[in-house]
């Protein structure tokens, strides 16, 4: 299934994550309190969401928990390169770099072009399950 495949590559990109800091000796890093380890956790927070939801039967059956898991691994992917290649490069050489506006705008546009392609696959691929038809009597007797 595909939702096993997704899991098992966000459980090696978390492991991986960690398991670099830990080879590079920087774990502590994490726990710094400062803007980079709060990015940090908000990313695997990101990143474990997808995770819990594609693991659990229940959640996993709920299109509208596969969209917010999909959301979620869309914003998680998107903080850790927002992070690692605008807001926590250092030029070196006692230089201060933070990106431009354009800079920022492209790397916006990029998750704008991820979340697009994910409606157009979405509605292409058969991924999301189909609504029940108790479902939808549920949600139009809401609207009354």
């Amino acid at each position: 299934k595909l939702t096993n495949t997704i899991s098992v590559l966000l459980a090696i990109f978390i492991v991986l994550r960690f398991g670099e800091l830990i080879y590079r000796d920087k774990l502590s890093l994490a726990f710094a309190g400062d803007f980079y380890s709060v990015m940090f956790w908000i990313e695997v927070l990101l990143m474990l969401f997808p995770l819990v939801v594609l693991r659990v039967a229940k959640l996993r059956n709920d299109s509208r928990m596969l969209f917010l898991s999909a959301l979620s691994a869309l914003l998680g992917c998107a903080t850790w390169r927002l992070t690692y290649s605008l807001v926590a490069f250092n030029p070196g050489g006692g230089y201060a770099y933070f990106p431009t506006w354009e800079e920022l705008l492209i790397s916006i546009g990029f998750v704008a072009i991820e979340i697009c392609a994910y409606i157009v696959l979405i509605r292409l691929l058969p991924i999301l399950p189909p609504l029940k038809q108790n479902d939808h009597n549920r949600h139009e007797a809401s609207k009354a």
